[in-house]
């Protein structure tokens, strides 16, 4: 990575603060752009826009002339989409994306693209069930595609709007299907359940039987950087490659909160068992995530007890 010049945008979010924190340990220039503050750590270390990068000019990039971008600004529901995340999915999401690679697109240094995508873009049907069903459906980058909701589908059309632009200019690309994200700051069920456990708050549990690819965000930004200096273009997966049952975590927290209560309640949601192949990835790298989620739970455990 010498030498390199990385514009991030979204760059101070859960997975964005590790890459960031990964790159300054290397011979890059850096300009992060994000609607938060700039983390103090990071003063004099790097260039950084605070504000809605949908405003952001082909000047401004030029000035700075990056030749990687790491695509990670996105906003989430965590649950069920509500009616006034339509318009937040349009305007974070799907225009902002397209206005940034509207405005890279005429930036003469770039090179490469890393757009941090998403498993929900995978058919629904493959992994969620009325039932429980013990089996794990491994999701491959052949699977059936087919949005789970309007934040998979703005993910999906990036992949189709750089796959477009790669046609039309030199640029190269790479689209990371993540999976369950947790780490230092997120909203994610696993620092959610910490931060509770550590205020002595009883758990709310829903389909304990659930099995998720759960991946910490620090081997998220190691992948991504990993996949950043491959000549690979087009889509990849990126988890662990294993499912951990909700029960699962409930178990490893206990070993760390004796005192756990938890309430089980019943739910009509369907019950997810999903994990991602992870072949084309390694093959690409050769770099395996090595935190398992007991290593995440005691990382997180000593972040959040400060």
């Amino acid at each position: 990575m010498n030498d390199r010049k990385i514009f991030i945008s979204g760059g101070a979010g859960v997975i964005g603060t590790s890459l960031v924190t990964a790159l300054l340990k290397e011979n890059v220039t850096i300009f992060v752009g994000d609607l938060k503050p700039c983390p103090k750590e990071w003063e004099g270390k790097l260039q950084y826009r605070q504000g809605d990068l949908n405003e952001i000019t082909v000047d401004e990039l030029n000035r700075f002339q990056p030749d990687l971008f790491f695509h990670l600004a996105a906003t989430f529901e965590r649950s069920e989409e509500t009616p006034p995340f339509f318009e937040e999915n349009y305007h974070h999401n799907v225009a902002l994306s397209h206005h940034l690679l509207h405005c890279l697109s005429q930036v003469k240094s770039m090179k490469r693209i890393v757009f941090a995508s998403s498993y929900l873009i995978y058919d629904p049907t493959l992994y969620l069930s009325k039932e429980f069903n013990p089996k794990t459906c491994s999701l491959s980058e052949n699977s059936q595609i087919s949005p789970r909701n309007i934040c998979g589908a703005a993910k999906l059309f990036f992949e189709s709007e750089l796959k477009f632009a790669k046609r039309f200019s030199n640029l190269s690309y790479i689209s990371a299907r993540i999976f369950r994200v947790y780490g230092r700051g997120s909203k994610d069920i696993v620092s959610r359940w910490i931060l509770s456990l550590i205020n002595h708050e009883e758990l709310t549990v829903y389909r304990p039987e659930g099995k998720f690819d759960y991946i910490f965000a620090d081997d998220v930004a190691v992948g991504l950087i990993h996949l950043a200096k491959s000549d690979y273009s087009g889509i990849v997966n990126l988890g662990t490659g294993h499912a951990r049952s909700v029960e699962e975590l409930l178990s490893l927290l206990k070993s760390h909160f004796p005192d756990l209560k938890a309430s089980h309640m019943p739910s009509d949601i369907l019950f997810e068992s999903s994990s991602a192949d992870m072949d084309t990835f390694k093959k690409i790298t050769g770099y395996t995530p090595p935190t398992s989620l007991e290593e995440g739970i005691s990382k997180l455990i000593a972040f959040y007890s400060q």
